[in-house]
């Protein structure tokens, strides 16, 4: 049997900081176009501001293909204290080919210390084709009426 006694102090305050940081996504879709050159994703965080807060960003496989469509990329999205949202480029390339909207994934992890990803912690960029365009050869024209 263990015997207990109470000390000289036998109450105290106790102050719980509230000091839970989530990044994630802003959107669970993000659109651009092979002319942008780049899609911008823009992360916020959510919760403690305090102290600093990363994520890592990574492009998983989609139907949009690395080197072709986008340049594969993984790195940190890092949050200096009081700063709320941060972004992150993808180099989007022009392929030249008319193959509709494609997608890729988006997918954020390694949370530093105390920071969690979430609310929206997946999100998917697509790349659409480029607009297509026609010019004229010439500034003027001439015609015969009745000519097939």
């Amino acid at each position: 049997m263990a015997i207990a006694f109470l000390g000289t102090v036998s109450n105290a305050t106790v102050t719980i900081r509230d000091n839970d940081i989530f990044i994630g996504f802003t959107t669970n879709t993000y659109f651009v176009t092979e002319a942008a050159g780049v899609a911008v994703i823009t992360l916020v965080r959510t919760g403690g501001t305090n102290n600093a807060a990363s994520v890592s960003l990574s492009t998983g496989l989609g139907t949009a293909t690395p080197g072709v469509d986008y340049v594969a990329t993984n790195g940190p999205v890092t949050f200096a204290p009081g700063i709320l949202s941060n972004t992150f480029n993808i180099v989007v390339l022009s392929d030249g080919v008319n193959d509709g909207t494609e997608s890729l994934p988006l997918i954020l992890s390694n949370p530093s210390a105390n920071t969690t990803v979430g609310p929206i912690g997946a999100a998917t960029l697509f790349i659409s084709d480029n607009a297509g365009f026609f010019s004229l050869i010439a500034t003027n024209f001439t015609v015969v009426e009745d000519v097939t």
